[in-house]
Order: structure tokens, then sequence, then C-alpha cells
């Protein structure tokens, strides 16, 4: 599942906030006022049966994982840097096809409980950058290879590690996800394994040294200050689900339109 966002930033801000190893986001976004920035990215993760219902995803089971930003404007500087966490439960299935996402708030599986922080009720994707010093585990090509068909080899619980170990050494710049009504997050199944992805998001939260504010509305989509561009997809990799605790493998690749 995908996700994007919105910013002009205070410069003063920036040193701290953006690894020197990297051009830093927030400087990129921050670069490119009066266009929809753009940004395309590799993602892994779960969705996992929460409610015992086993076999197909159903609703309140959690799709979760973390994205790999890879070039944002076309600057592929951040690859490796700079990454976004999300957590949505399946809220809905509004006809056979299209399935409704909300915020998680099962145990173990918020964004609260994956990163230590936004702690608030409307977020659903966070995004990070490494500091480009200490253990950064996702850059393991032997256990996260993102660009090829095959999925990693990790258990939920390692990957929970791994996302533990890669925030030890990053900074949660902003989050995003569904505080206003116009907010949305739906997919819809085009076949078992395929899935088109519909999003549109508000900022839920700044880290020090950057505001609300400073995130704009999208030109075009003034609704909202992130949005997926429609076509992006969602293939599952592999078909675990089968009893409470199983999961579903998921890899995909997604453009976003940010401000």
């Amino acid at each position: 599942m995908r996700w994007f966002l919105t910013v002009l930033a205070v410069f003063a801000a920036l040193i701290m906030l953006c690894g020197s190893a990297s051009a830093g986001l927030i400087g990129i976004l921050a670069s490119q006022n009066t266009n929809n920035d753009s940004i395309a990215d590799d993602s892994l993760g779960f969705i996992t049966d929460v409610v015992s219902s086993g076999g197909a995803p159903g609703v309140g089971d959690v799709a979760w994982g973390i994205v790999r930003v890879d070039n944002v404007n076309g600057n592929n500087s951040v690859q490796g840097y700079v990454y976004a966490v999300y957590s949505t439960t399946i809220t809905e299935f509004l006809d056979p096809h299209t399935v409704t996402h909300g915020v998680t708030n099962a145990s173990g599986y918020t964004l609260n409980d994956l990163l230590g922080v936004p702690d608030d009720d409307t977020s659903v994707v966070a995004f990070l950058e490494w500091n480009g010093s200490g253990t950064n585990p996702f850059l393991d090509s032997d256990n996260y290879p993102f660009e090829t068909p095959s999925f990693m080899d990790r258990t939920e619980t390692e990957f929970k590690g791994d996302l533990s170990t890669l925030m030890a050494n990053s900074t949660v710049l902003f989050a995003v996800g569904l505080a206003d009504v116009n907010d949305l997050f739906t997919a819809t199944i085009v076949n078992p394994t395929l899935l088109t992805l519909s999003a549109g998001f508000s900022v839920t939260y700044a880290a020090p040294g950057l505001n609300p504010s400073d995130f704009k509305a999208l030109f075009g989509d003034p609704d909202h200050q992130a949005a997926i561009i429609s076509g992006a997809t969602q293939v599952l990799e592999f078909g675990t689900f089968g009893s409470a605790g199983g999961n579903i493998k998921t890899r995909d690749q997604g453009n976003y339109k940010v401000n």
C-alpha cells in the first residue's frame, strides 16, 4: 500500500533533520514549491490476520510494512536513506472488489508500536530518514530484495526488529493520514494477486522544526496534501494466510504526488 506528502520546510531545520549523506528529503521537496513533487518507490509488507478469520483478508486485518523511497523529482540520491512505514486496518468491503482502509489500533501494529512515533489516532504512514550511520538492515539485499519478484525471508518478528534497528538511527520527519473528512485510502481488487490503489491524505505529524502549515494542498487536488497517482499497484507475492497471526507477504512499486 502507498503514500506521499507535501512540504515547504523551514530551512533552519534542514541540517538537523536531514542526514548529511543524502540530499535530504525535506530539502528536495522544499525546492519545488510551484508544482506537485513526484515520489517513486518500492515497498515490502504484510497483510496480517489479527481477527482469527483465516483465508482471504477480512475486516479488522492489518496491512503494514516499509516503503523505500527511490527517487524524488527524478533525484535518486535518497535511495537507501528515506523510508516510509505504513499501517492500515481493513475497515469494510464496499463491494466485492473495493476495500477501504482506516487507522490501525490492533496491538503491536500501530505506528506507535512499530516506530514509537507519532502517537495519534489518525496517522497511517510515517516518513523517516536514516542518518547514514549505524546499522540499516534494509540495505541487506539478501533479506530485502526490493526490486525482484522474490520476497524476503524474514518473519514478522524479525521484520519488526529490523524496523526498530532502522529507527534507532533515523529521524521521523512527518506523517500523513486520515485526519480530514475528505481523506481516503481504498484498494481495488483486480485479481487474487493484484490491487490498484487510490488515496488522499492530510499531514498528521511534523517533526520539531516543521509545522503543519509548511505542508500545502496538492495542485489540482486541494482536498489533500498527499495522494497516490492513479494506477499504483500492490502485488501479493505470497499467500500464507491461514490462521490467526498468519499473513500474506506483499511487494509493490508506486508513484505519488506531493506538494
